[in-house]
């Protein structure tokens, strides 16, 4: 790892051709070979099993055994960046660097912890195209109780604070991967690849995923994103779409069971700022550890969910029900002064403010672990404007400690601020493990760590 926490490319690279990663398509009908902008990358895949009839070499006496396979993976949540989040990064690039540097300035208390497991695959909802931008934001809807779509869109130097920060892998199967149309998905697959990215779950229909397969055999991992909204049944081959969550997509997935270790789905879904799942989510969620699913990991919602364990014969299933937003400022205009309520204007929920990592780890021969990192999405709007700052606004996205001070706020922050600030913060970070469900006996005052969830190690 880089200074900076950089993750180089040609250290991906590297890593691919360890036999780390791959991308494994022949069990998904329709998706036996990879076409035009939604080629990924070129990577080799994991050491084949020897054939049968092929004698296996014997370690040699006195020789060091084997060690167990080993695979870490992350899965985050939502990557957005507003028009206002915009201005930060560039106003940050105005003093320095460029807006890229900025970015990964953003995410680098994080990226140090992706730092940790150097050889671990990181795999994050990009819900953004990174494209021309054809469709603007209509401001005259912007107001009142109706949720309106807002069509997004990402600069291109995200991309790059991205890998810088240690991200590998983008989802694409999300309600606004198409909000620039089918052109603008084409050329966002084409950016990621360009960055270095694996893809999964958009491309040219019939070819829309494939499953993401991480690590060795006997500790393999295989990632598949699905989209759980506007199912598009009849498209002409060729259409760019998405991986759409539905009965012969579950059949595929079902497919994939003999040919990993773990199998984890994860879903997109609709339901902003809903911090319960939904009963038709159960429905999915059932058949889905009925076709064989071992964890279920669910975001969309803006704001963390708790983590549950389902029930499937003999098996028990862990469910994300919600991972939040990985990074963006969806919560600008929330303060320690406005109280939360039910139905409160998105801008103004602290809620969204509020994210997971979810930390992924199968060491063959034994159970998964599986393991939490609560984030805070620190903006210092609020503070800058009471304490009359002259400064350019400061955007971080933070680890936070599960007790004690939840962050170390910053040194220019006046103290009536401060402490207004860091009991508020305190009361979020109760919320957000609280409703999760992690668990925090002895944990380590104001040390953010890896948290385990109560429905997972309950009896």
């Amino acid at each position: 790892m880089r200074a900076g926490h950089e993750r180089a490319l040609e250290g991906h690279a590297a890593r691919a051709a360890c036999g780390l990663l791959a991308l494994v398509a022949s069990a998904v009908a329709g998706c036996t070979e990879h076409t035009r902008a939604e080629a990924p990358p070129a990577m080799r895949s994991p050491p084949a099993r020897p054939p049968a009839e092929e004698p296996v070499a014997h370690a040699a006496a006195g020789a060091a055994p084997r060690q167990p396979a080993r695979t870490v993976v992350w899965i985050t949540g939502d990557v957005l960046i507003s028009e206002g989040m915009r201005r930060i990064i560039e106003g940050e690039a105005a003093l320095e660097g460029t807006e890229a540097d900025a970015y990964a300035r953003i995410l680098e208390p994080v990226s140090a912890w992706f730092a940790r497991d150097p050889q671990a695959f990181v795999f994050a909802n990009l819900e953004s195209p990174v494209a021309t931008r054809r469709n603007a934001i209509d401001r005259s809807t912007w107001g009142g109780e109706r949720l309106v779509a807002i069509p997004l869109n990402m600069p291109e130097y995200a991309l790059e604070g991205l890998r810088r920060a240690g991200v590998d892998g983008l989802m694409l199967s999300n309600n606004h991967a198409l909000d620039q149309d089918e052109e603008g998905l084409e050329e966002t697959l084409a950016a990621a690849h360009q960055h270095g990215f694996v893809t999964s779950g958009a491309g040219h229909y019939p070819r829309v995923t494939w499953p993401v397969v991480v690590g060795e055999e006997g500790a393999r991992i295989t990632l598949v994103p699905f989209y759980d909204g506007h199912h598009r049944a009849r498209l002409d081959p060729g259409t760019p779409a998405l991986a759409d969550l539905h009965e012969d997509s579950i059949a595929a997935f079902a497919a994939l069971r003999a040919d990993t270790e773990l199998l984890i789905p994860v879903i997109h879904v609709l339901g902003e700022a809903v911090d319960f799942p939904k009963p038709r989510w159960r429905e999915w969620a059932q058949q889905l550890a009925e076709a064989g699913a071992d964890v279920i990991v669910v975001h969309g919602t803006h704001v963390p969910l708790p983590v549950e364990r389902l029930t499937v014969g003999e098996r028990r299933v862990p469910i994300v029900w919600g991972l939040g937003n990985f990074v963006g400022d969806m919560a600008r205009q929330a303060t320690p002064r406005r109280d939360y309520y039910r139905g409160m204007p998105k801008d103004q929920n602290p809620m969204l403010r509020e994210g997971l990592l979810l930390r992924v780890e199968l060491v063959q021969g034994q159970a998964v672990s599986l393991r939490f990192l609560p984030l805070w999405m620190n903006d210092d709007r609020y503070v800058r404007f009471w304490g009359g700052f002259e400064r350019a606004p400061r955007f971080r996205l933070l680890p936070v400690a599960a007790c004690g001070a939840p962050i170390s706020p910053p040194d220019d922050w006046p103290p009536e601020l401060r402490d207004e600030m860091m009991t508020w913060i305190s009361a979020r970070r109760d919320h957000l493990v609280g409703h999760a469900g992690l668990v925090t006996a002895g944990c380590r005052p104001g040390q953010p760590e890896l948290l385990p969830a109560t429905a997972l190690v309950a009896p």
